[in-house]
């Protein structure tokens, strides 16, 4: 196909998408439940003109700039803070949700165990650009720690995932393995290495000169970091997108006498949010709705799939925020918004079923699956803002 064609088609998409997501904030469900209804429905039609792989990439350019979005964000000193108990609710969330999916798949459907296990961990997974997104309206505290341990579910389902594709395919896991151990040091490193910090407050303040420096500047990080660990396994994006925001969020607390960075970070961050809202999360949900086809979809396996995640996650995350001292509206909301399952999981759905590990029942009833729990999380949250007192 032409390609000005396809991109007028994309076009008409993007534009199709995006007014559904005026129409439902008009009628108080929020813009993002209208992006994703939207983009499912546009995209079923437009599915013979808009090629995935044209698509593919424009949505992986989103997802990282989601993603970025979420690091930058992210209140640097909380998560540092807390980093250890963010782990933790992180493994518990993960382990729960792998261990209900994992007996239901063995022991009732009788799945092969390999299938098992991917299917598993891939439902286990909270994605951060949707936790992201819907967490934007919860306490500041809770909001980080939630995006926190969303991060750290994604770099264990990109790692582990990466790992069996590999594995199941007969290849080399060499390169998610150095992704992952990379991963871990720069963690380790933004989160707890006092001389690290001291040489970023050095970078920091450079930067800050004049706005266009900056800019600059942090798009040379994003770009860096991501295609360092792009080089290695192509879900390096996800984690690196996100370790790159989080550097950068490093900045709000260090010695500013001029005033320079913050200004200059919070115009940044204004920027990126407008872009994120025009383009890059409609781009995302259309993206879902082209990969879709509902012929393949077992119906009856995606109803359990979708009720199995949302209880797990859901139920988790509501709990720890009342244990956290947060009234039961914040607490389900909180819940809610840990619910969604993102473009990542979209990614690793296409990557398995490129080699050949997921077969095309599986594929399209878990991205079914995951897509739902975006919407329900989207309305579900939605509901509780604007109804529940």
């Amino acid at each position: 196909m032409d390609s000005n064609i396809s991109l007028a088609y994309l076009l008409l998409g993007l534009f199709m998408v995006k007014l559904t997501g005026l129409l439902t904030r008009r009628v108080g469900v929020g813009e993002l439940a209208g992006y994703a209804l939207g983009g499912l429905v546009v995209g079923l039609f437009l599915k013979d003109s808009i090629t995935p792989e044209f698509l593919g990439i424009l949505a992986s350019l989103s997802s990282m700039f989601v993603v970025f979005y979420a690091g930058l964000t992210s209140s640097y000193r909380e998560v540092s803070s807390s980093a250890l108990e963010t782990l933790e609710i992180s493994a518990c969330s993960m382990g729960v949700s792998f261990l209900v999916f994992y007996v239901y798949l063995t022991q009732i459907l009788h799945v092969p165990s390999t299938l098992s296990v991917l299917v598993s961990l891939l439902m286990s997974n909270t994605a951060t650009e949707v936790s992201s997104l819907l967490t934007s309206r919860l306490p500041s505290r809770l909001k980080s720690l939630l995006v926190s341990a969303s991060f750290f579910d994604d770099v264990a389902i990109l790692v582990l995932t990466s790992i069996l594709y590999v594995v199941y395919s007969g290849g080399n896991p060499t390169g998610p393995i150095i992704t992952s151990i990379f991963s871990m040091v720069l963690v380790v490193l933004i989160l707890r290495s006092k001389a690290f910090k001291s040489l970023m407050e050095k970078f920091f303040q450079n930067i800050s000169v004049d706005d266009y420096l900056f800019v600059t500047a942090s798009l040379i990080a994003l770009y860096a970091v991501t295609t360092l660990l792009t080089y290695f396994t192509s879900s390096g994006l996800i984690i690196g997108a996100y370790l790159a925001g989080l550097l950068l969020s490093m900045g709000v607390g260090i010695r500013d006498p001029l005033l320079r960075f913050v200004p200059r970070y919070l115009e940044l961050k204004n920027t990126i949010s407008d872009v994120l809202d025009g383009v890059f999360a409609p781009l995302f949900f259309l993206f879902v709705g082209v990969l879709f086809d509902m012929k393949s979809v077992d119906v009856f396996l995606a109803i359990i799939l979708i009720t199995l995640a949302s209880l797990s996650k859901i139920s988790i995350y509501a709990m720890y925020s009342l244990r956290k001292g947060y009234d039961i509206k914040t607490s389900l909301i909180a819940g809610f918004s840990m619910n969604g399952r993102g473009v990542l999981e979209v990614t690793l759905l296409t990557i398995g079923r490129t080699v050949g590990v997921l077969p095309p029942v599986f594929f399209n009833t878990l991205l079914l699956a995951s897509y739902m729990t975006i919407v329900l999380s989207i309305i579900g949250s939605s509901i509780l803002l604007r109804v529940v007192k």
